[in-house]
């Protein structure tokens, strides 16, 4: 890509990925719009795609079968399956990384934007 820094931004209640840049872009007059990429449909949605069943359980979250595909998970959803026992959304966020693995996405292929993120910029 050759850039030094790439703007993530959901796709929330957009229309599309073009007006999302659109908005990004009027919201700040510098950034390049080939540094914007919109997760389709929330950022949430990648935490998830990258674990592993027996990651959803070491991490105590319940019924990890519903999240084989996370295309359609939203921040909502993301929220009320954190369990108790974590002190804030911050500190699970945390934990979800430090299970995270890239090869799990590609494997499950649970995230279509994800993937072609992953393709695109040639992560991994």
């Amino acid at each position: 890509m050759k850039a030094d820094y790439i703007y993530l931004a959901d796709n929330d209640n957009a229309t599309c990925i073009i007006e999302k840049k659109e908005i990004i872009k009027n919201r700040f007059n510098n950034i390049d719009w080939k540094t914007i990429i919109v997760v389709c449909k929330e950022i949430e949605s990648w935490y998830y795609a990258g674990l592993t069943e027996e990651e959803f359980k070491k991490l105590g979250i319940e019924k990890p079968g519903k999240y084989k595909n996370t295309d359609n998970l939203i921040k909502e959803q993301f929220n009320r399956s954190i369990p108790k026992n974590f002190n804030s959304r911050v500190d699970f966020m945390i934990e979800v990384l430090k299970a995270y693995n890239l090869n799990t996405v590609i494997n499950k292929q649970s995230n279509k934007s994800l993937l072609y993120f992953i393709g695109k910029y040639q992560i991994n």
